[in-house]
């Protein structure tokens, strides 16, 4: 196990934050690129076009 200031650390644990700090660079670009696709592929095209229907009835019942 690995000292710690706030205690003991297990090797795998150690490892896979070693791993995971190294790598952030790659997951920086990888969140980036996926934002990118998100937002570019997404369709913003008007399925409202023409306006809608008034939620009110024009001629309540009398």
């Amino acid at each position: 196990m690995i000292e710690s200031p706030t205690g003991k650390l297990k090797g795998a644990t150690f490892k896979y934050i070693e791993s995971e700090l190294y790598g952030y660079g790659d997951t920086l670009r990888e969140i980036a690129f996926l934002r990118k696709n998100l937002i570019l592929c997404s369709p913003h095209e008007d399925e409202n076009i023409g306006g809608g229907r008034k939620n009110v009835p024009s001629r309540p019942t009398e």
